[in-house]
């Protein structure tokens, strides 16, 4: 009775092996790949009386046919599996990091800038150009900025990353619309194949550059040089053809995000700025697995632990917190500190007949991995200044070493200032060094605010046009899992550098800077996850 279970688990694999051999994207190429080569550049070869080329004439008729056929479906499977190569240099991922894709980036920031400001003239935007990314996000490629601008759109439409989401939103889409998912597999499936004709092109323009300069015949000459073109053309359809695809993929989004949302245990409302902070977070979560909070309560006091020897005893003063903040406004910084003094009583325990011997006191303080300090502080021991030794902790944190000495049975106060506790906002222009950008408070900061805002001021000489900036935010009680900022209207994309976000945009004369900080993360994982 085993028997045909086995059977047919022979037959699925092989039904599904067959299937990969004739999908389009591999064997619509594979034979233009072949055909082009019968057509061109085996006449050539057998001129020259190539050994492969004069054995595949001496065979019979049917046996060229076998071995055309195996030919395409062998050729057919090694393109399919390159395939997501071919995409990736199509896309300009796989030469991003590159100095050929550092130049075309170059080349296609500029055309995005052109067709912006062209735009802004004429009130309308060209259908081939409808969604962008902003030139600081452009890809190396004008297929990865068809990409790339629909992601852009998604993000500032209700902070969804493709990137993230996509893979758990197609498997949705596929339990509960097959038309819609018929749809974007023909629509993706039309893209693969463009991709990989146009590579076919190229390869036989290869051929024919090779078989020329090995023969010194230039019969295939105009072969090579026609294949440029063709290809190229092909590339712009494929281009073309995709934004066809990322309109279905818009689609998808609009129609299926509540139901992703349920998954990730994410309620979705009629306001999509309302759910960005959550999308944003579950973004973060799923790229970076990021989830280290930061203090439950941001305006508390920090619980300072001591360590000493023996022979002390330690007893805790009350906080004293500073009621406002230091500001700091200047050309390209917004900062607010907070100050707090962490107080102690320090006493020798010691026999009663021996009074006056000295007690060497060395006091390390603690608060865990929400303690930090840039450098040592200097402290204050029985109202002198001292300076304490700064213990790096890591993960765990910093801590102090303090030294000092007490006489006999006597006690001391030790005042430690803490200033860890701030705000700052830092702008930097990325073109025209000599205008400095002026950062301020919009709004007065506040210990622990969700929602900050800043304002920005050009001056200096320079264009008086869009100035592109770079925008760096820490605060103190903010979440390494996310954060969502806005420049004027505009969502940006931040990245976590060196213990700031970053995030880059446009800005005129003014502009004003919204930074909203994010606490929650998704609660579980959908079971379409894979």
């Amino acid at each position: 009775m085993a028997l045909p279970a086995v059977s047919e688990v022979f037959k699925g694999s092989i039904d599904e092996s067959l299937k990969k051999l004739v999908q389009p994207p591999g064997i619509v190429p594979a034979s233009i790949l072949v055909l082009l080569n019968f057509a061109f550049i085996y006449p050539k070869l057998l001129a020259a009386d190539v050994p492969a080329a004069q054995a595949f004439d001496a065979l019979d008729d049917p046996w060229k046919g076998v071995v055309v056929s195996g030919l395409i479906l062998v050729l057919g499977y090694v393109i399919l599996n390159l395939n997501g190569s071919a995409m990736r240099l199509a896309t300009g991922e796989l030469i991003g990091d590159t100095g050929l894709g550092r130049l075309l980036t170059w080349m296609e920031r500029r055309r995005i800038d052109r067709v912006l400001k062209r735009a802004e003239e004429s009130g309308r935007l060209p259908t081939d150009s409808s969604r962008l990314p902003l030139p600081s996000d452009a890809a190396p490629t004008r297929l990865g900025n068809v990409f790339a601008g629909s992601n852009a759109s998604m993000f500032k439409r209700y902070g969804f990353d493709m990137a993230a989401l996509w893979a758990h939103l197609e498997t949705i889409v596929a339990s509960e619309d097959e038309a819609l998912s018929t749809n974007l597999d023909d629509e993706y499936t039309g893209i693969q194949v463009l991709i990989n004709m146009a590579v076919t092109a190229l390869v036989i323009g290869a051929e024919a550059v090779v078989f020329t300069l090995v023969t010194r015949q230039g019969g295939l000459a105009l072969l090579a040089i026609a294949s440029l073109p063709i290809a190229y053309g092909l590339y712009r359809a494929a281009a073309a053809r995709a934004r066809g695809y990322t309109d279905l993929v818009e689609v998808a989004v609009d129609l299926y995000r509540s139901k992703l949302g349920e998954s990730f245990g994410i309620e979705v409302s009629d306001s999509p700025d309302d759910d960005k902070p959550a999308w944003v977070s579950l973004r973060q979560f799923l790229l970076w697995d990021r989830r280290d909070d930061p203090p439950s309560e941001p305006t508390a006091a920090l619980e300072v632990s001591t360590t000493t020897s023996e022979n002390v005893a330690v007893k805790a003063l009350p906080v004293r917190q500073a009621a406002a903040p230091e500001q700091i406004e200047d050309i390209g910084l917004a900062r607010a500190v907070w100050q707090e003094d962490y107080g102690f009583i320090v006493s020798a325990k010691v026999a009663a007949e021996c009074c006056k011997d000295d007690t060497d006191v060395q006091l390390v303080l603690s608060a865990g991995k929400y303690w930090s300090f840039d450098t040592a502080p200097t402290v204050e021991v029985g109202g002198r200044p001292l300076q304490a030794t700064l213990l790096e902790g890591g993960s765990a944190g910093d801590s102090l070493l303090i030294r000092t000495t007490l006489r006999g049975s006597s006690s001391t106060d030790v005042l430690v200032p803490y200033r860890g506790r701030a705000i700052e906002l830092a702008v930097t222009p990325k073109a025209g060094r000599r205008q400095g950008v002026k950062a301020s408070f919009a709004s007065p900061p506040r210990l622990g605010a969700t929602t900050q805002l800043f304002d920005l001021e050009r001056g200096g000489p320079g264009p008086t046009g869009k100035l592109p900036v770079a925008i760096a935010v820490r605060a103190s009680w903010m979440s390494h899992e996310a954060i969502v900022m806005y420049l004027d209207d505009a969502l940006l994309d931040p990245a976590l550098v060196d213990g700031r976000w970053v995030a880059e945009g446009n800005m005129t004369s003014q502009a004003k800077v919204t930074v909203r900080f994010v606490s929650g993360l998704p609660k579980r994982i959908p079971e379409t996850a894979s």
